[in-house]
C-alpha cells in the first residue's frame, strides 16, 4: 500500500485495471468472459448462481452503483495487472547544488511533506546553506495515515505544523551509517528523538516508531532519510 502511495505511475495502473472501457451492468455478466480494461489488460468475469467473481478471486459484493458517466461494482480484493510489480523507491537524482528544500520539492515521495513545509513557512529553513541538516521525511503514504481531522488542524494551524516538522530535523548531519547506533538525538525543535539502528528489525533504522525507507539522499545543506511514518514529541497534541 505505502509503495502504491509513494509512486503515480504504479497507482494509476492498478487503479485504470479496475475500469472496464465499457458501461457493463451485472445483468450483462453471463458466464465466464474477457473485459477490456482502461489500463490496457482484461480482466475475466464469471457470473454463475454463487454471483460475481473478477479473475476468480474478488467477489462483486455491492453491484450496479449508478453514476451520471458509468456504473461501479464493489469488489472484496484489490485487483492487480498481470506481471505488476511495484517499483521500489527510487529518489529523483539529486545534484549537488540542489537545497534540502530543492531535494524534497522535486521529488513527488515528497510531494505531501513540500505542500506542509510551504504552509508552516519553513522553505528558507531548508534552502539555508549557512547550516547543514538531517531531515528525517515523511514520505506521502506517511502522511495519509494521519487521521483526516488532525491533518486539517496541522494544516490550519502553521505553528504547530512547523513545530512538528522541526521535530523531524537534526541540527548537525548524519549519514545512515552515523545512524548504525542507538542513541538519542536533539532535535531542531528542541525536543529528542530515539535512533534505533542496532535492533531494528530486517537491519532497517528505526527513527521512534518510525522506520526509514531510503537512506541518504544527499543534499547541498545536509541529508535525507525517507520515513514511513509521522514522529511527534511526548505531549504533541494538534488544537
Amino acid at each position: 500500500m505505502s509503495c502504491l502511495l509513494d509512486n503515480k505511475e504504479a497507482l494509476t495502473e492498478v487503479l485504470t485495471y479496475h475500469a472496464l472501457t465499457s458501461v457493463s451492468p451485472s445483468t450483462s455478466f453471463d458466464g465466464t468472459a474477457e473485459y477490456d480494461t482502461v489500463q490496457g489488460g482484461k480482466v475475466t468475469v464469471t457470473a454463475n448462481s454463487s454471483g460475481v467473481t473478477i479473475n476468480e478471486d474478488s467477489k462483486v459484493v455491492q453491484a450496479d452503483i449508478l453514476a451520471f458517466n458509468g456504473i461501479s461494482h464493489g469488489i472484496d480484493e484489490v485487483l492487480i495487472p498481470p506481471g505488476f510489480t511495484c517499483p521500489a523507491f527510487e529518489s529523483l537524482e539529486v545534484v549537488a547544488s540542489d537545497t534540502l528544500y530543492d531535494a524534497i520539492e522535486s521529488d513527488p515521495h515528497f510531494a505531501t511533506l513540500t505542500d506542509m513545509v510551504q504552509a508552516a513557512g519553513l522553505e528558507d529553513t531548508l534552502r539555508d546553506e549557512s547550516k547543514h541538516f538531517t531531515v528525517f521525511a515523511p514520505t506521502n503514504a506517511a502522511f495519509a495515515a494521519i487521521d483526516d481531522t488532525k491533518f486539517s488542524c496541522l494544516l490550519d494551524n502553521p505553528t504547530v505544523l512547523s513545530t512538528l516538522l522541526l521535530y523531524h530535523i537534526l541540527p548537525e548531519v548524519e549519514d545512515a551509517n552515523d545512524l548504525r547506533i542507538v542513541k538519542i538525538f536533539k532535535t531542531v525543535e528542541g525536543s529528542s528523538l530515539l535512533v534505533n539502528g542496532l535492533t531494528a528489525t530486517n537491519g532497517s533504522i528505526q527513527v521512534n516508531d518510525a522506520e526509514v525507507t531510503k537512506e541518504d539522499i544527499e543534499a547541498s545543506n545536509g541529508i535525507i532519510h525517507a520515513l514511513d511514518g509521522v514522529i511527534a514529541f511526548p505531549g504533541f497534541s494538534c488544537p
